[in-house]
């Protein structure tokens, strides 16, 4: 049932619902819903609300740090950013696509330097200026390009890093 829509939008709110308890959320990743949740976004890319529900799911997931790392080993931010590039004016969607990109990002600066590299920073800018009364896009953009700068100046030697002793 990979084509059906609406049953895998269903699916992917059933494990956002089951995902919400702590305990499930590792367990969740090591049986493998990673790749199949990036599949089902890749296959229905141009359903707003499986990729809004699939965005959820990677922002909740995303909290444990071992599940942002499999994740993003699994190309997530490429992914996001790609439905997010996609789904533009959409505001909902754009929400939770800046919700899984801060989370994703939030663990390593590995991460953030992929997301700048994928075009990460002209993207959440992007999605700011379409959405400015959007208060979840301006903030988790807010906070994601605040993370994405700072990398940046340790980068360049202007800021010490927090991870030097």
């Amino acid at each position: 049932h990979i084509n059906d829509a609406q049953l895998q939008e269903y699916a992917l709110l059933a494990l956002w619902s089951i995902g919400l308890w702590e305990e499930n959320k590792k367990d969740l990743v090591e049986v493998g819903v990673g790749p199949l949740l990036l599949g089902v976004m890749e296959t229905h890319i141009k359903n707003p609300k499986v990729i809004e529900t699939g965005c959820g799911v990677i922002t909740n997931l995303s909290t444990i740090e071992e599940n942002a790392y499999s994740l993003i080993n699994n190309k997530a931010i490429v992914k996001v950013l790609k439905v997010g590039k996609l789904h533009m004016n959409n505001p909902a969607v754009q929400a939770k696509v800046m919700c899984a990109l801060r989370n994703l990002s939030w663990w390593s600066d590995s991460h953030v330097e992929q997301l700048i590299s994928e075009g990460g920073i002209e993207f959440i800018k992007k999605s700011m200026q379409t959405h400015p009364g959007n208060s979840v896009v301006k903030t988790k953009g807010k906070e994601t390009l605040d993370k994405l700068n700072r990398v940046k100046l340790i980068q360049k030697g202007q800021l010490n890093s927090p991870l030097k002793v």
